[in-house]
């Protein structure tokens, strides 16, 4: 059975995040990293890049040693213990200390939200809940094994995976997938293929997560209209912004700012 500890759902750490475990905490801990990340899965290998939209999953004992120090730091997390174990994670072929890129990811993270929502509300009971999770780490495993049978080691992974880090935390906005073709030297029909065969989903999906994250972002932080920021963000209509707001938050940006408070403790 799975029993669910602690969790939170697009936890937001202002001005970043370090966290040192080193004995761990005694459960497992499973991180979905929506703005990327340094971790060290390997002490010999010291820190490295977790990109954005990773998933990661930790072993009970594993050092938790993770950090971003240079901008907002948004993830959901999941402390949990299973018992009985019986090689629980092994059998669903889900690896320990590897940072996982899934195709369709808004799968897990559509789970991740349903179950963050019944652990406060516990509208189905324990058992409910363990079922909840007991299924999202299966639809994990089976995303995972995708990803391996599909995965492509070409010489453009690192790039996209830069490039889609950039358009994520929106310190690099093209102003077109066409933009971004010509940066890789590609056609732009062989970039949207690659990229939706590395990432599970599209350029343009990415650029408007990335504008979204940021007007989110500046609502929480500032006292900037939502004219402005709907226009730092990129957008010239102000409808257009709140349509896209909306169908990425569930709620109007004006309804964010209200509903959204300021957090005073950093996450998991």
């Amino acid at each position: 059975m799975i029993s669910v500890t602690g969790i939170s759902y697009e936890f937001f750490n202002p001005g970043g995040v370090e966290i040192y475990r080193e004995q761990g905490t005694g459960d497992f801990l499973f991180l979905h990293i929506r703005t990327g990340m340094e971790a060290v899965l390997d002490p010999a290998e010291g820190y490295v890049t977790v990109p954005p939209d990773a998933f990661l999953l930790f072993n009970r004992g594993d050092p938790q040693i993770y950090r971003k120090t240079d901008g907002h730091f948004i993830n959901d997390w999941i402390h949990f213990t299973v018992d009985p174990y019986d090689d629980f994670f092994e059998k669903l072929g889900i690896p320990f200390l590897t940072p996982m890129l899934l195709p369709r990811s808004s799968v897990i993270s559509d789970l991740i939200r349903d179950l963050y929502r019944e652990y406060y509300t516990r509208e189905s009971g324990e058992n409910g809940l363990d079922e909840m999770a007991a299924t999202m780490f299966r639809h994990l495993g089976t995303l995972y094994q995708d990803s391996l049978c599909g995965k492509r080691s070409g010489k453009y992974l690192a790039a996209l995976t830069e490039i889609r880090r950039e358009i994520l935390d929106f310190t690099w906005q093209p102003a077109s997938v066409t933009e971004i073709a010509k940066k890789l030297n590609l056609s732009v029909s062989y970039l949207q293929h690659l990229y939706k065969d590395t990432f599970g989903t599209t350029v343009s999906e990415d650029l408007i997560d990335g504008r979204i994250r940021h007007a989110a972002g500046l609502l929480r932080e500032t006292d900037k209209s939502i004219s402005e920021i709907s226009s730092l963000c990129g957008y010239e209509n102000l409808e257009h912004f709140s349509r896209q707001f909306k169908s990425r938050k569930g709620c109007s940006p004006q309804k964010y700012r209200q509903i959204t408070p300021v957090p005073t403790a950093a996450g998991k």
